[in-house]
C-alpha cells in the first residue's frame, strides 16, 4: 500500500469483487436514486432524511421484534453508522477496521483492519462508488 502523507482525508480502496462479492454498481444514478432496500450512505440519502420506505416493520408489530444475529465489533470506541448494499452491510469500527456482512444473518463476509503506528480516531461510516468500498483511515493512507 503506497503511503501517501501530502492529503488530508485519504481512502483505502477496496474491491468487492476481489473479496468474492458480486453486487451491482453503486454509480450516480444509484447514489441518486437508491433502491428501497438499500441505506447506501449515512443518514441514508444525499437529503439526510434518515428515513426508509420499506414499511415491513411499523408501530402495530415493532414490539415484537426479536435479536437474530450479533457481531463482535474490535475493541475500542464504536460508532458503525452502517451502509447496506445488495444485502451487504459495511461498517467501521474502532482501531480502523472495516467489516462486510451478510444483513439477513450476520455472516462476516470480510473484515479488514488497517494496521498502523497512530491510535484510531472515531469516524462516521464507509462510502461505496461503483465497486469500490471507501474506508477513511486515521493516518492518511491511500
Amino acid at each position: 500500500m503506497t503511503k501517501i502523507r501530502s492529503v488530508l482525508l485519504s481512502l483505502v480502496i477496496c474491491s468487492s469483487a476481489a473479496h468474492g462479492q458480486s453486487l451491482t454498481l453503486a454509480d450516480q444514478q444509484t447514489l441518486l436514486s437508491p433502491p428501497e432496500q438499500d441505506w447506501l450512505m449515512w443518514r441514508g440519502d444525499y437529503a439526510n432524511s434518515g428515513f426508509s420506505l420499506l414499511d415491513q416493520i411499523n408501530q402495530s408489530n415493532v414490539g415484537t421484534l426479536e435479536e437474530v444475529w450479533t457481531v463482535d465489533l474490535e475493541f475500542g470506541p464504536n460508532n458503525p453508522a452502517p451502509i447496506v448494499h445488495d444485502g451487504v452491510m459495511y461498517f467501521l469500527g474502532a482501531g480502523d477496521s472495516l467489516t462486510a456482512l451478510n444483513a439477513s444473518n450476520g455472516e462476516i463476509l470480510w473484515r479488514y483492519k488497517h494496521e498502523m503506528d497512530v491510535v484510531s480516531t472515531s469516524k462516521i461510516s464507509v462510502a461505496l462508488h461503483d465497486d469500490k468500498v471507501l474506508m477513511p483511515t486515521t493516518d492518511l493512507h491511500l
